[in-house]
């Protein structure tokens, strides 16, 4: 793995030297990209399409299940790709929403708000196009990436 590569060594001692920087070598880092793209893409679509922070989006009952449903399809086309993620994930990704400020969302809910391109074609319409290809149902993909495509160039919503 790239912990053992004396070129990332060195990279890491440099980091550490350096103020502000911090290198964390990683052994598999498609397992990696895999939990970001899941988390965010749940992040994404859940703030953009309830145009809500985090935390009432945790706090209400219906818009939890929404959000945590994202994850949840995320998590199952991970594994179907061959990326299984690791035992306590959900419980993980759910701890670090409710650390966050209540106002909290994502940049592409921002940016949705703002009229500027969003990426829902990259997060949420990935995910529905993995579950086509894999067989698995993305009701909660499908949703965000149908009701918020026509802004995905730009556009007041």
């Amino acid at each position: 793995g790239g912990h053992r590569d004396p070129v990332i060594k060195e990279l890491q001692a440099l980091c550490d030297r350096a103020i502000g920087l911090e290198l964390k070598p990683v052994a598999d880092i498609d397992n990696v990209l895999w939990e970001k793209f899941v988390t965010l893409a749940a992040f994404s679509g859940g703030t953009s399409l309830m145009r809500s922070g985090i935390g009432p989006i945790l706090d209400d009952p219906e818009a939890r299940i929404f959000i945590e449903q994202l994850r949840d399809e995320g998590m199952a086309i991970a594994a179907a790709a061959g990326h299984p993620l690791a035992e306590g994930f959900e419980r993980r990704v759910t701890t670090r929403w409710s650390a966050f400020p209540p106002h909290v969302k994502s940049s592409m809910a921002n940016d949705l708000e703002r009229g500027k391109p969003i990426e829902v074609a990259w997060l949420s319409g990935r995910m529905h196009q993995l579950g086509i290809e894999f067989g698995i149902a993305t009701p909660g993909h499908t949703a965000v990436f149908r009701a918020l495509h026509l802004y995905a160039a730009g556009a007041a919503a």
